[in-house]
């Protein structure tokens, strides 16, 4: 599983997808890539996961005719910590996302 986290959650949450190829926008993008960016760069790069907490892009993606798939993270403001957390424990529904049909898993 290919995953690109956008730069509005914080790159240690990567620990929770141990076995998928994760990166941070920040290290492929400048810190400063627009959502087109972005989004373009998922494309291109065939990654299978975007997780964000932009409800923009979940919009885009589910609308979308791309195979790139939405991890919408919305938590509010929680700690770091909790977030992995958060993560972790709704695993089994990330799981099961990522082989069924839907575009968007709100977390």
């Amino acid at each position: 599983m290919k995953i690109l986290i956008d730069n509005n959650l914080p790159l240690i949450i990567k620990k929770a997808f141990v076995d998928s190829d994760v990166s941070y926008v920040r290290d492929v993008l400048s810190k400063d890539a627009t959502d087109d960016e972005i989004y373009r760069y998922c494309i291109g790069m065939e990654y299978d996961i975007l997780i964000t907490k932009d409800k923009n892009f979940a919009w885009v993606i589910e609308n979308s005719n791309s195979k790139l798939k939405c991890i919408l993270i919305n938590t509010g403001n929680i700690s770091t910590f909790n977030l992995i957390n958060h993560i972790r424990n709704n695993f089994d529904n990330v799981t099961e996302f990522v082989g069924n049909k839907n575009k968007v898993l709100i977390l």
